[in-house]
């Protein structure tokens, strides 16, 4: 077909009216020069942008591999880390006043290194942390005393080359029941990691307890500790002891107010043991007469004084002597005596079996029923004889 050669055969190719055709060639030319202006703009963007965001990404710490939660003395959870450097992170809610432990056992990592645990509170600040290496070896972290109410997070954080994975306790103390004042012993089992175990008891004002731990046996051959917290939860006394086998005894002490006494045990965070608990108070022998025949004050049961009373005049001076000592640990041994109105006239220790103690001589101030008690150390029995004389 003949190709158009003037402007009225190409206005009438096209159908074009006259002053068309130049507003048509115009706007072409705008519309080359905007993609001309995006394509360039496009190309400075991706010029510049690019690396930068590759660099972000390559900067940004590796995300957290998990946030689920676990229960407080629940089932245990596993904690995955299957990227390196990530942390791992398992909830749990808290209330004020519980102490809880955080233990993650049976850890097995890509380079057989180190994992750290940490406890934050609920605004994320730290609360405690501890650290393990090798595998298999557990990381205990606690007992901690919860000051506020909220969600507590546990992070696990292992090299940053490393991967792994472990399981998860987190676990509150619980009570076992009551223990009776010179009533029979008592198990204080600790049959999950982190948890401290507690019995009650009832005590009376002006008592002197005591509470010992015997038969103890725990996974780690670790250490024990044993607290006697009073009604209103504050603590009254507390001991420890190391290695299986070793009782750990707390006391005596004089009680100040009548209500319920607890007695909390805690082993280390990473184990679990057995053991019994005995709550003793003192228990009378009988009397003695001054100048008469000795009387004995045999201790038969652990942390448990004896005692036996005799009657003395205003005026008198009484010496009294515990003889024939012999204690389950060869141990210290304790003479006090008590004036008719419960205080103390007169105190003194000795140690070492075969060897007496005496106090006194003492003048007597009033008329009246005096006690003599007799003290071995709290985690022994032992036999002795008393004599009062003039």
């Amino acid at each position: 077909m003949p190709q158009p050669s003037t402007s009225s055969e190409i206005k009438a190719r096209y159908g074009l009216t006259p002053g068309v055709t130049g507003r048509v060639a115009r706007a072409a030319g705008r519309a080359r020069l905007r993609a001309v202006a995006t394509a360039i703009t496009l190309a400075f963007v991706a010029l510049f942008t690019l690396p930068a965001a590759a660099s972000r990404a390559a900067a940004a710490p590796a995300p957290a591999a998990s946030c689920c939660s676990v229960t407080v003395n629940g089932p245990a959870v596993t904690m995955t880390a299957s990227k390196k450097g990530a942390t791992v992170k398992k909830t749990f809610r808290g209330s004020v006043g519980q102490q809880v432990s955080e233990v993650l056992t049976s850890p097995v990592t890509s380079d057989q290194g180190c994992e750290t645990l940490t406890l934050l509170n609920p605004s994320g600040a730290p609360v405690d942390d501890n650290s393990a290496c090798g595998n298999g070896n557990a990381v205990g972290v606690g007992p901690d005393t919860l000051t506020v109410p909220g969600v507590y997070t546990v992070e696990l954080r292992l090299d940053p080359k490393a991967t792994g994975h472990g399981k998860l306790w987190v676990s509150a103390t619980v009570s076992l029941g009551s223990a009776g004042e010179n009533k029979a012993a008592k198990p204080m089992n600790v049959t999950r990691v982190g948890q401290g175990v507690e019995r009650s008891f009832t005590g009376q004002a002006g008592q002197l307890a005591t509470e010992v731990v015997t038969g103890v046996t725990t996974s780690d051959q670790g250490c024990e500790t044993l607290t006697l917290l009073s009604p209103n939860g504050n603590t009254v006394d507390s001991n420890s002891a190391c290695g299986n086998g070793n009782p750990v005894g707390v006391g005596p002490d004089k009680l100040t107010v009548k209500g319920k006494y607890t007695v909390l045990l805690q082993i280390d965070t990473i184990a679990t043991g057995t053991s019994k608990l005995w709550v003793s108070i003192p228990v009378s022998r009988g009397t003695v007469t001054v100048n008469g025949p000795a009387g004995s004050v045999n201790v038969t049961r652990v942390g448990q004084g004896v005692e036996r009373t005799f009657h003395g005049s205003a005026g008198q001076r009484v010496t009294s002597v515990v003889n024939g000592i012999a204690t389950s640990d060869q141990g210290c041994e304790t003479l006090t005596i008590l004036g008719p109105s419960g205080n103390t006239v007169d105190d003194n220790s000795a140690c070492g079996d075969g060897n007496p103690v005496t106090a006194g001589p003492d003048r007597l101030g009033k008329t009246g029923t005096y006690t003599a008690l007799y003290q071995v150390d709290n985690t022994a029995t032992g036999t002795g004889k008393l004599k009062i004389t003039t």
